[in-house]
């Protein structure tokens, strides 16, 4: 109950409240022209992984495959990694 009483205080930030918090939970300070809704859904994506765990490094790895494959619009790629992703689920 802890954790979702702090993600939800974050709406009542203000932007500047928000980039002070930031380095609490990260290792370099907020991008310069980050939108306060970035803010906010980056703190609580961040405190919810420290407090449950994050993403498997198989699933980042995929991850990274497949925003490799679209930024090289290797649409074949992506759907591979996807194909492949699923059968192992």
């Amino acid at each position: 109950m802890l954790l979702l009483n702090h993600v939800t205080s974050l709406a009542q930030l203000t932007p500047q409240e928000l980039r002070t918090l930031w380095p609490q939970w990260f290792d370099r300070p907020p991008p310069a022209k980050i939108r306060r809704e970035l803010l906010i859904r980056a703190l609580a994506y961040r405190m919810q992984e420290r407090a449950a765990g994050g993403l498997t490094t198989a699933t980042r790895t995929k991850l990274r495959e497949i925003a490799k494959a679209v930024k090289n619009k290797s649409v074949d790629k992506v759907n591979a990694a996807r194909a492949s992703h699923q059968a192992r689920m």
